[in-house]
């Protein structure tokens, strides 16, 4: 009744009329011209459905009168006074003066039109969908346009408006025992807006509130409810932890009040964040109110592909100890459609074995022009000929293959630079005994420390985050073969392979579900290998011995320029 009863006393202090009512015989009379402007916020320069409303009322006023005004926005320069054109139609929520009041009073599906005298109209909605609405509405009653050619010169009235009220669903709405009339939205900065926007959205479609934004520095620490986006707290500290394909909600309560934090909700997260968010609320309702709450304590942690990539499901895996601190895995997965995805993977302590490169004929070729190419096999047997005795191995780096198998990123053998650092990220192993992964920005800190370095492509996981997993591209969503490396945070070095590209025996993963498969084998930190008809992984059998755990998808051991050669130090 109190929300009711503020939105009638709002609409008569801006209007002093009622909806639809005809003018006062007194109001002054005008028509439209070429002199007006119509205006919109800077901020709805992408905003397709203000947009849409300022070019219908531009063409109804060159329908109506023969002339088209020019469309502008509200921008002005910062802590400078806004100083309007002398004739605007604003349209949608502008920061002109009496756009803010009437925008105010409306809720998120409410839209209307007011005639404040010849040099203010506003139009607006509660939401940029509502403003076209108010702007279809305007130039039916005040143009006689209806999309087609009016023909006439109409006359406009000082103090002309209306109101279309929407129906909601419920009178009252609480969120996690507060009511919702009560919250604020926190952002960081502008460019958290659009997530804000669509909260905003989401939670209107209860009743119609439209719950204010602000910026953390704009909060006064009296909010009640305060909803962080991009953030854990109030004070807008944000956990940098979770990488950018990785978003958590939380909720809780203390003496300052409810905190419902939508933590790293920034542009590549937000879809996926409001999604969830959306699917988290529990809501008790009766005919007139509604309850909504989130767990408190309770953290959300999701991805923002989650439902892209297809679902795993483990159904059987063996471990094998090779050697002394080397231990073979492989698993077997279903995916919600009955496809089989099998993994391999090597685990290495770096107390127990050393990662060497592997090359045809063990050598230190730039490039293999002109040479017998090998494969991964081939590989460690030109080793044990110089004295290097491997007992695992998985293919390398990417390479030209219908060239002269040039290695595509850097390439180090022994402490030798063999291909040069190029803009490729890699994965190397230190004469100090850790494997490490870095950028090409990266390689001026181990430059000099590495043993062995091989290139990749995708970092798919960085400090524990989900990182470069290239959504939406070809390479990044297809599911390939693929050849992994990482290390888990106390050093154990991981190699691993997911065939695919047969649908009988495995069918390949996007980047993404490569990252989950090395969280799950714990990796801290992983990068994307060459894959295709390149992965493979084999275990020495004995001294002349070799097993390809893996079915290679070639049918065969692919020839690949390098690879990367697990040796025990006994």
């Amino acid at each position: 009744m109190k929300r009711a009863l503020s939105f009638v006393l709002a609409i008569i202090f801006i209007f002093s009329l009622s909806a639809c009512e005809k003018p006062r015989e007194s109001a002054k009379e005008f028509s439209l011209g070429g002199n007006y402007y119509i205006i919109r916020s800077e901020d709805a320069v992408d905003d397709k459905s203000v947009v849409a409303a300022m070019n219908y009322i531009s063409d109804a006023i060159e329908s109506a009168y023969g002339v088209q005004p020019p469309l502008s926005d509200d921008w002005h320069k910062k802590n400078s006074p806004i100083v309007p054109y002398e004739y605007e139609i604003l349209v949608g929520s502008t920061n002109r003066e009496d756009s803010i009041e009437f925008e105010k009073a409306l809720k998120i599906n409410d839209y209307g039109y007011y005639i404040k005298n010849e040099n203010v109209i506003v139009v607006c909605g509660g939401s940029p969908e509502a403003t076209l609405e108010a702007a279809k509405k305007f130039c039916l009653d005040m143009l006689a346009y209806d999309g087609k050619a009016s023909g006439s010169a109409p006359v406009l009235s000082e103090g002309a408006s209306y109101i279309h009220q929407a129906k909601y669903k419920y009178t009252g709405v609480a969120l996690n025992g507060t009511p919702i009339e009560d919250f604020t939205i926190a952002i960081p900065n502008q460019s958290n807006i659009n997530v804000a926007t669509e909260l905003v959205k989401k939670l209107a479609e209860y009743n119609g509130h439209k719950v204010p934004i602000k910026k953390y520095s704009e909060l006064t620490g009296d909010e009640r409810g305060v909803i962080c986006i991009g953030a854990s707290s109030r004070e807008g500290r944000a956990d940098a932890s979770l990488g950018q394909h990785t978003f958590e909600i939380s909720s809780a309560s203390d003496a300052s009040g409810i905190t419902i934090a939508i933590n790293n909700a920034h542009s590549s997260t937000f879809p996926a964040c409001i999604s969830s968010f959306g699917k988290k609320i529990s809501v008790r309702a009766n005919d007139t109110n509604a309850v909504l709450s989130i767990a408190e304590d309770a953290v959300i942690s999701s991805h923002t592909f989650d439902g892209v990539i297809p679902t795993w499901e483990k159904k059987s895996e063996k471990a094998e100890k090779i050697c002394d601190g080397v231990d073979y895995l492989e698993q077997l997965y279903y995916d919600e459609n009955g496809l089989p995805y099998r993994v391999y993977a090597l685990f290495v302590d770096p107390e127990a074995a050393w990662l060497y490169m592997g090359s045809t004929g063990d050598g230190y070729d730039y490039s293999l022009d002109g040479i017998k190419k090998e494969n991964v096999v081939d590989h460690m047997k030109g080793a044990e000929k110089n004295g290097v005795y491997s007992i695992a191995a998985v293919n390398g780096d990417f390479f030209a293959i219908s060239e002269d198998y040039r290695p595509r990123g850097l390439t180090i053998k022994e402490g030798i630079v063999v291909g040069e650092n190029t803009s490729r990220s890699w994965v190397g192993y230190t004469y100090d005994g850790k494997m490490v992964i870095g950028t090409s920005n990266d390689y001026k800190d181990y430059e000099g420390k590495l043993r062995t370095a091989v290139g990749g492509r995708q970092i798919v996981l960085a400090n524990g985050s989900i990182a470069t997993i290239d959504l939406g591209t070809d390479f990044g969503d297809t599911p390939h073969p693929r050849t992994l490396a990482g290390y888990k945070k106390d050093g154990t070095m991981i190699l691993a392979v997911v065939d695919g590209r047969q649908k009988s025996v495995s069918n390949g993963a996007p980047l993404a579900r490569c990252a989950l498969l090395m969280q799950s084998l714990g990796a801290d930190t992983a990068i994307n290998l060459d894959g295709g008809g390149s992965s493979c992984l084999i275990i020495r059998r004995g001294d002349d011995k070799f097993e390809t755990m893996n079915s290679p998808s070639d049918g065969v051991l692919r020839k690949v320029y390098n690879s990367i050669l697990v040796v025990p130090y006994k």
